[in-house]
C-alpha cells in the first residue's frame, strides 16, 4: 500500500490485536456463522488483517450477535400480571390499561393492555404492554394517561396569579409624585 493513501479511520493495527487477544482469552464462543475461535485462528493473520482493513476504511459491519439463553437461579413459570391478580381482588379494567398519548407514537390514543409495569435503572418507569399486531411493546409511563400532572409548571395557579397581578400593576400604575420644586 502507497504510504501516500491515508485511511478514513485511524485504528491501529495493535487495537485489533488487542481484542482478538481478549476474545481469545474469554474463550468466545462461535457467531451466528457458526466459525469457531479455532477456524478463526486458522488463518488469523489474513482474517485480522481483513478485520482491520474493513475497519480502517469503513467498510466493516460487524455480523449480527448470536442470542445465548442466560439460566438463572430461580425461574417463576408465573408472570407478574397473574401474581398481582392473586394479590388483589380490586383490578379493573381501567387500571390494567393504559391509553397512548404520545402524540407521534404510531398506537397514539390506543388502549393497551398493561402486562406489567418496571423501573429501569437511570430512567423513568415503563410499562410493558399487549400491542396486538406489534407484540408487546414497552412505554414511558409518561407517554401514557398514567403520567404525573406537573404541578410545579410556571403556569400553575401560583404562577398565573402573579401574572395576573403584574398586569394589573401595569394597567393601574400607582400616580407618580410630582416633582415640588
Amino acid at each position: 500500500m502507497p504510504s501516500s493513501h491515508v485511511k478514513p479511520f485511524d485504528i491501529p493495527k495493535q487495537q485489533v490485536w488487542e481484542a482478538y487477544r481478549q476474545v481469545a482469552a474469554n474463550k468466545g464462543a462461535p457467531g451466528v456463522d457458526g466459525e469457531t475461535l479455532a477456524q478463526f485462528e486458522a488463518d488469523l493473520k489474513n482474517n485480522l488483517y481483513k478485520i482491520w482493513n474493513r475497519m480502517s476504511s469503513g467498510s466493516y459491519f460487524p455480523p449480527p450477535v448470536r442470542a445465548v439463553e442466560i439460566p438463572k437461579s430461580h425461574v417463576c413459570s408465573v408472570c407478574p400480571r397473574s401474581l398481582h391478580r392473586a394479590r388483589s381482588s380490586k383490578s379493573s379494567p381501567v387500571s390494567d390499561s393504559i391509553v397512548v398519548t404520545h402524540p407521534f407514537h404510531p398506537l397514539a390514543g390506543q388502549r393497551l393492555v398493561v402486562i406489567f409495569e418496571k423501573a429501569r435503572p437511570g430512567a423513568d418507569r415503563v410499562v410493558v404492554c399487549e400491542g396486538g399486531a406489534v407484540g408487546r411493546v414497552t412505554l414511558p409511563v409518561a407517554w401514557t394517561d398514567r403520567a404525573p400532572t406537573a404541578l410545579s409548571h410556571r403556569l400553575a395557579f401560583e404562577g398565573l396569579a402573579e401574572a395576573a397581578a403584574l398586569v394589573a400593576a401595569l394597567e393601574h400604575p400607582p400616580l407618580a409624585k410630582r416633582d415640588r420644586s
